[in-house]
């Protein structure tokens, strides 16, 4: 995985906090890091190695990742089930015949 660099704001100057997009690819980098390490040792390394990404971030994307996670699951099992029904709805007609 890459290290990103460090966030410089344009005139340091000024010190109003900026907002940043993270595309969803590097989002899905961050977590996938955090994710390797031990829980109980998992957010603040993560941030230290990624500037700029807040603790209170972090932990929010890893929710998100979960939750994206768990939705997939249950879609896929959905249509798998619904498959299944299918072939057994045919299977019966067949033998029906």
């Amino acid at each position: 995985m890459r290290k990103p660099e460090k966030i410089k704001p344009e005139n340091p100057e000024k010190s109003d906090r900026r907002r940043f997009n993270y595309t969803k690819e590097f989002k899905h980098e961050v977590v996938q890091f955090a994710l390797q390490r031990r829980d109980d040792d998992r957010i603040k390394p993560t941030c230290r190695l990624y500037p700029g990404i807040q603790p209170v971030q972090l932990r929010r994307w890893i929710k998100q990742f979960i939750e994206e996670a768990v939705y997939r699951l249950l879609a896929l099992k959905h249509v798998k089930q619904s498959q299944t029904n299918n072939l057994l709805v045919h299977r019966d007609d067949i033998l029906s015949s």
